[in-house]
């Protein structure tokens, strides 16, 4: 049975901003993707904005931030109470500034977790099964009745590795199907 749902944030309760964010700043997808996850464990990112900058990136720290930091996707955020008979936890690669604008600007949301776990905050990322460990370690669940939901197949992949049930989100109507098959409606 169960009894937990681990979210991620990202391409979940939020649009996939890797595109929009390689147009305004130049700079390809992939480099992004690896610079944010290289700084991601890390509880100080001004070696990420230094890169960019070392990128050619030539735009104010404010500039940057503003093209950074998410967009709300309510899409999935709407479903979040229907959710209250589950344990929910977010687990979520981010890099301390982005940490700090999610924890002020969707304190609301996030408030809606038991618990909440950024790979700045606790110093792991979940392309290492390490990190799933350390959550499963804060939560009196075993891995066997807990979801981890995520848009990324590597992570998936590392949450499997480590007992967790798990589903590759691609869209509200597929997530709905899915967690039909654990006994879930939404």
């Amino acid at each position: 049975m169960i009894k937990c749902i681990i979210f991620d944030w990202g391409g979940i309760f939020t649009t996939n901003d890797y595109p929009r964010i390689s147009n305004s700043f130049g700079v390809p997808i992939k480099i992004i993707s690896d610079l944010e996850y290289k700084y991601s464990a890390q509880n100080d990112c001004r070696g990420f904005w230094r890169e960019l900058r070392e990128l050619g990136v030539n735009k104010t720290r404010k500039q940057m931030d503003r093209v950074f930091n998410y967009q709300l996707d309510v899409g999935c955020l709407k479903y979040l109470p229907k959710f209250k008979d589950y344990h929910l936890v977010l687990l979520s690669d981010q890099v301390t500034d982005r940490t700090n604008y999610l924890r002020k600007k969707y304190k609301r949301y996030l408030d809606r977790f038991d618990k909440v776990f950024f790979s700045n905050e606790i110093g792991l990322i979940k392309k290492n099964k390490n990190a799933f460990e350390f959550v499963l370690k804060q939560i009196p669940y075993k891995p066997s009745e807990c979801i981890f939901i995520d848009d990324t197949l590597l992570n998936i992949k590392n949450a499997k590795s480590v007992g967790l049930n798990a589903i590759q989100f691609k869209s509200v109507s597929q997530l709905k199907k899915d967690l039909k098959k654990f006994s879930i409606s939404i």
